[in-house]
């Protein structure tokens, strides 16, 4: 054989995806779309006869059956064309992916005939065996084995991408899987609580929907596993394929963090189908041949599924007969009814047809297809104008195409019908079987006016929570499209322009448009050609509404003396749609909040500045205090930007109730609340490891042991663990109840003692006591579990939920549950904070953390041996610290009864800290100090004040944590009379705390002169 007749691999996948795409675009009442696909089937199989495998027969009997199916009914049809698009992803997988060939199976093999073919195919490949591509081997050279060294070669092919496929819509694909992938769990543990049929018919059609997804864009393993679980998802036997659908969740999570490059390839997806296939629902007990009818309740498995189980008395050979209907999903979902011939089917349909599809992926369908028919618009004209303009004709083919996909997903066979026939004018335009002018113009024109209105139909029936009604016109649209692709077609004559005549007058002529309109497009052609290229008239008279793309095209093909366009054309939608969302790149989004709070910090220096201050005019107070709204109202949209539910949090909570559930064999209720709260999306990203430790400890500690023990005090078997977020008090609280044995004060207040953390004879209040639990290495557990016991999941808890700037509360009756209360700010970007000044400097105290201030008296300042100084106040003696010393801080007040001493608590212990001067409360935008200077008792990070000084944030927790250490405050234990000695300074890794103190000044001040310079 002559090297240059040799196909290459690129070659032959460049056939599958033709064959790939004519699947997706074939209608089972096409016969021409029968005939295309088995003359590429035809082609491919020649491949298979130069590897010298009967697989070939399997190809030639699939192409004998699309043969024979176009003198059989719709079904018979349709499962040819699932049976030939199960054979393109064998091909694939075989010619191009290199599978063994003892891996892959073809539709027919397990028939009656298939051993033999079987065992004549397989003693050629013996000798290859340990060959990953023995597609290659075939070509018999002894040095062959040696090429594919790599074993692990074949694995990242396995799941390689498709050569062509289009990266923006894969890319929005994954944007919207881990949403999917939420709704999945959810619906499965709350069918796992109970049947629920509206619930069960949502999770059928999500898998249905994401099956179709992966098949468009030739994802076969993701489709295949997808349509495996689609033909085993029964109502009846749902909830014991909980733990298989919350595993294929789990990889299909791996494999599409896989695809957006956030993790490793997962494992083979054959194991999982594997799984799926041998499930069997234990209250049914029927032979194999039963197994296709659970399919029928919400959306019916396509014809062909059954008869090959029923021939197929194993599992895996079940797992592998299955049609996956690869590449044709919309049609594969599609009513017969929607197919059918115009004229014979139009009397039986219905006026309205439902909208029942995601209302999240109908709204990102309408923005979407209104953006692809806009866009159509302007090089729809482009054609009229030069019909041989590729570059435009492949942008009107692809929206078409775009269009017609998604729609099959979404249902929406109408739109889905019309986009097809449309797209098979454009396609034959692109194959250069038909010239794009005259009446092939006019009826694309005429499809993309009808597609306005249908989406916008869908919209309102989407706002009204109605059905879509249906276009009278259609199936007379689409019999003039097939008229046009058949050559029946033949357009009037239009009327001739005059020589010379301008679009706009050729428009009035026609009464397409008033004279006044023409007037002001030509205005504005003339404004916007001052600063450049200014837009064509035609393209401004559509984009304003004053003129239809097809009046324009119309009036451009009567100036050029062309084929004409037919009375009465419909004027089609105008005016221009504002799209409803618009996706933004993360990382501009946090730089726009960043500039924001920069806004806010400029716009408050301007208005505190001195030199303003002196102008002191109305009009300049006027004009700042507009500002400052302003300024206020952008940082509020700014925070809101950043907000999102915490719903997929809580979610993973719930998923991990029940694995410990199953895990302690502890029946237990796990309910959510307030999953739409929304937090900033940092906060979201880092609440998520205190609560798994807190839900660990609620299963493992909080709920009784046995369902006995809990029916000794008195409760049902099942445990109840409640989560639930809400706003209260501008925070956000998350709660988390359990209804267990309760926390024992008596038990705690011991092991306290015994821990040190408790003198003898101290007296603490409930709460106290139960806060013992954040103390590290503090665990009253008898027995450590690979769960929890160890003393360390509840330090994690307080010290991540203080990195948040948060607080944890506790409450609980012994023997009737504990409640955790966390409260957290709405976002970490901002600060309420009471600022405070200490000689020449200035401090943020946050808001959520101060309890009061008072002015002390002599006698309420007491020094105790080992402890320092320290403050009476109501009945006891709380750590005081004085700030000035404590940091170094020059012109600090020495006379407690001249200064102030605000009191700030923190998980219920409190300090107070000596301050000169109360200057107020303010909104601070927080600034990080860099990772030098992170870790620093006392200091939690900085601002610049509003009259351009820097002011640092006090860190309470670790201030609190400083007085009740030990070497608490460090204040001496008596000075002597008419003396005071220096604070020791609290050591940090960077030095004193004075020294850093001054290095986080000198940082922002450097920051701010870079700002302002």
């Amino acid at each position: 054989m002559a090297a240059g007749n040799k196909t290459t691999p690129e070659q032959v996948a460049g056939q599958l995806d033709r064959l790939a795409e004519a699947l997706v675009l074939a209608s089972p009442d096409d016969d021409a779309s029968l005939v295309e696909i088995g003359e590429g089937l035809k082609q491919v199989s020649k491949q298979l006869r130069k590897k010298r495998t009967r697989k070939s027969k399997s190809v030639t009997r699939i192409v004998k059956r699309l043969e024979e199916a176009r003198t059989k009914d719709e079904a018979e049809r349709q499962a040819a064309l699932d049976e030939a698009g199960l054979a393109v992803t064998a091909l694939r997988e075989f010619l191009v992916d290199g599978r063994p060939e003892q891996e892959v199976v073809f539709p027919g093999e397990h028939d009656a005939d298939a051993p033999a073919d079987s065992a004549v195919v397989a003693a050629p490949t013996v000798p290859d065996e340990p060959e990953p591509m023995p597609v290659e081997a075939a070509v018999s050279e002894e040095q062959r084995p040696a090429a594919p060294q790599p074993p692990a070669a074949p694995k990242p092919r396995r799941f390689a991408l498709p050569a062509h496929i289009d990266e923006r819509i894969f890319g929005d694909f994954l944007e919207r899987q881990p949403g999917v992938l939420e709704d999945l769990e959810s619906l499965t543990l709350e069918l796992e609580k109970a049947p629920d049929t509206e619930k069960y018919n949502t999770l059928r059609r999500l898998i249905h929907t994401l099956k179709g997804e992966s098949g468009m864009l030739g994802l076969d393993g993701i489709q295949r596993l997808c349509h495996r679980l689609e033909d085993r998802l029964a109502p009846e036997s749902v909830a014991q394929m909980v733990d298989l659908l919350l595993g294929a969740k789990d990889w299909l999570g791996r494999m599409f963090a896989f695809y957006a490059g956030r993790g490793d390839e997962p494992e083979p997806v054959e194991a999982m189908i594997a799984k799926v296939e041998a499930f069997r629902p234990q209250a049914v007990c029927a032979p194999a041949s039963a197994a296709p009818a659970p399919p029928q309740p919400a959306v019916p498995a396509p014809p062909l599924a059954a008869a090959p189980l029923a021939s197929s008395p194993a599992p895996t050979t079940a797992a592998e007969v299955q049609p996956t209907g690869a590449v044709r999903p919309a049609a594969a979902s599609a009513p017969p009814a929607s197919d059918a011939a115009p004229v014979e089917a139009a009397p039986a349909e219905p006026e309205v047809v439902p909208v029942e599809g995601d209302p999240e992926l109908l709204k990102e369908f309408i923005s979407e297809a209104r953006e692809h028919l806009d866009a159509s618009d302007n090089h729809l004209l482009s054609l009229e104008s030069d019909p041989r303009n590729d570059e435009a004709l492949n942008a009107v083919f692809r929206a078409f195409h775009t269009i017609k996909g998604v729609a099959g997903f979404l249902e929406l066979h109408d739109i889905q019908k019309l986009s097809h026939e449309a797209e098979n004018v454009l396609d034959r335009a692109r194959k250069n079987t038909l010239v794009l002018e005259g009446a092939a113009m006019d009826v694309t024109f005429e499809a993309a006016d009808m597609l306005k209105k249908m989406v916008q139909q869908v919209a309102d029936a989407l706002a009204a929570g109605s059905g879509m009604k249906r276009e009278k016109g259609m199936p007379a649209l689409i019999e003039r499209i097939k008229a046009v692709q058949e050559g029946r077609a033949v357009a009037a004559p239009p009327p001739v322009a005059a020589p010379g005549q301008k679009l706009g007058e050729i428009l009035v002529a026609q009464g397409a448009i008033s004279p006044d309109k023409v007037d002001e497009a030509l205005k504005k052609q003339s404004a916007a050609a001052a600063d450049g290229e200014g837009p064509l008239l035609g393209t401004i008279l559509v984009e304003e509404g004053a003129a239809s793309v097809k009046d324009v095209a119309h009036a451009l093909r009567a100036q050029k003396a062309a084929a004409a366009s037919p009375a009465n054309a419909p004027t089609g939608q105008t005016g221009v749609t504002v799209k409803e969302t618009i996706k933004v790149d993360a990382d501009r989004l946090d730089r726009l909040v960043d500039m924001i709070g920069e806004l806010v910090i400029a716009e408050a220096m301007v208005s505190q500045s001195r030199d303003i201050r002196q102008l002191n005019t109305t009009e300049l107070n006027r004009h700042l205090a507009q500002l400052d709204k302003i300024t206020r109202e952008l940082q509020e949209i700014g925070t809101s930007l950043r907000m999102v539910p915490i719903r997929s949090t809580f979610q993973k909570m719930a998923r991990l109730a029940r694995d410990l559930s199953k895990k302690f064999n502890k029946p237990v209720e796990f309910v959510m609340a307030g999953e739409d709260t929304e937090l900033d999306k940092s906060v979201v990203e880092k609440i998520g490891d205190p609560l798994v430790h807190m839900v660990r400890n609620a299963l493992d500690h909080g709920l009784e042991a046995t369902a006995e023990e809990r029916r000794k005090a008195g409760k049902p078997e099942t445990g109840r663990v409640e989560l639930r977020a809400f706003h209260r008090g501008g925070n956000i609280w998350i709660e988390l109840e359990d209804d267990g044995r309760g926390l024992d004060r008596d038990v705690l207040l011991a092991k306290g003692r015994e821990k040190g953390l408790v003198r003898e004879g101290e007296n603490l209040s409930d709460e106290e006591i139960y806060k013992l639990i954040f103390a590290p290495g503090f665990s009253t557990a008898k027995q450590v579990t690979d769960v929890s016991g160890r003393g360390v999941g509840m330090d994690v808890v307080r010290r991540n939920i203080e990195a948040l700037r948060g607080q944890v509360e506790i409450r609980s009756t012994k023997g009737r549950g504990t409640v955790f209360s966390i409260r957290l700010p709405l976002t970490l970007a901002i600060i309420d904070g009471m600022v405070v000044r200490v000689g020449r400097e200035r401090y943020i105290i946050p808001t959520l953390s101060v309890v009061m201030s008072i002015r002390p008296e002599k006698k309420d300042i007491s020094t105790v041996l080992n402890k320092g100084e320290m403050l009476q106040l109501q009945g006891k003696l709380l750590p005081f610290f004085r700030m000035g010393e404590l940091f170094q801080v020059e012109g600090a007040s020495r006379d407690a009864t001249q200064a102030l001493v605000v009191i700030v608590e923190d998980n219920g212990r409190r300090a107070g800290i000596l301050c000169d001067e109360l200057l107020g409360q303010q909104q601070i935008v927080i600034k990080s100090l860099g990772e030098a200077l992170r870790g620093i008792d006392g200091l939690a990070g900085g601002a610049i004040m509003p009259d351009g000084t820097v002011g640092l944030i006090l860190d309470v927790a670790g201030l609190v944590r400083l007085a009740h250490s030990g070497a608490k405050n460090g204040i001496p234990e008596e000075p002597s009379a008419g003396e005071r000695r220096p604070a020791p300074e609290p050591k940090t890794e960077t030095g004193t705390t004075a020294d850093t103190m001054a290095d986080a000044r000198a940082g922002l001040r450097s920051e701010l002169a870079a700002q302002t310079a």
